[in-house]
């Protein structure tokens, strides 16, 4: 049984720019006007800081991917694969997952279930903090499912993955008719920073009042992270103690 991470959204951060950035096809950014202009308008104030936006995201990414220890596929490669022994788990690039999440998973497919899902965490560096995800992954409501479930929280096998299933987050009312495990183990991080795309074209320039100064505390069933947590955050608040010290 081989296990892939597949990347649902992606980008080379440090070789973009905003116009490079809003070129791409990005319904979810792009789609709405307003929801446009806000992320426009927060690019913009990170242009004013030690680190842009791109290269944030770029550090964050590079980050994240140095705690993978799954081979990483791009979506198109994805797609081609049709073997029952594949298993995939979509990611995005400020996602992480428990160093021992194949040797948990793997005798969940002996079983024969399609889809196995987890509970998950939301670990921010944002004065929210720290929260655990429950019950949603494997409910599958589809209330839910657009603000609260994050990317990292399920795995398929490639006979059943298909673009919606990989991708959307409104698609995965289909994960119901199929055969599925839940564990409620905490396998992984979802997480959430001032660069975050999602969150910037919801606010208007307000990142500043948003960034924890001290590192929240990370809870012991967090261990396994500690170290991305910490590196994470201390870069994310190295650049806006700053402000403080300029105001």
């Amino acid at each position: 049984m081989k296990f892939f991470i597949v990347l649902r959204h992606t980008e080379e951060w440090d070789k973009l720019n905003t116009t490079s950035y809003f070129a791409q096809r990005r319904p979810h950014h792009t789609g709405d006007p307003e929801h446009a202009a806000l992320i426009k308008k927060n690019i913009e104030y990170w242009d004013t800081l030690d680190i842009n936006f791109y290269e944030y995201r770029h550090r964050i990414q590079q980050l994240v991917f140095d705690t993978w220890n799954i081979e990483c596929l791009a979506m198109h490669e994805a797609l081609h694969i049709r073997d029952p022994d594949v298993i995939f788990i979509p990611m995005d690039d400020d996602d992480i997952l428990h160093p021992n999440i194949v040797d948990i998973l793997t005798p969940i497919f002996k079983y024969g279930v399609e889809t196995a899902s987890w509970n998950t965490w939301v670990y921010s560096t944002l004065t929210c903090g720290p929260m655990f995800i429950r019950e949603h992954e494997h409910v599958f409501n589809p209330a839910w499912l657009g603000s609260l479930l994050p990317s990292n929280c399920y795995a398929m096998r490639s006979t059943v993955a298909n673009e919606a299933l990989l991708t959307y987050h409104n698609k995965f009312s289909w994960i119901k008719h199929l055969s599925r495990f839940h564990t409620p183990q905490q396998l992984g991080i979802s997480y959430t920073h001032p660069g975050s795309t999602w969150l910037m074209q919801r606010i208007d320039i307000t990142l500043p009042d948003s960034v924890y100064q001290e590192l929240p505390i990370i809870p012991t069933e967090l261990k396994w992270a500690e170290n991305f947590i910490t590196t994470a955050g201390e870069l994310t608040r190295s650049i806006f103690k700053k402000i403080e010290k300029r105001a």
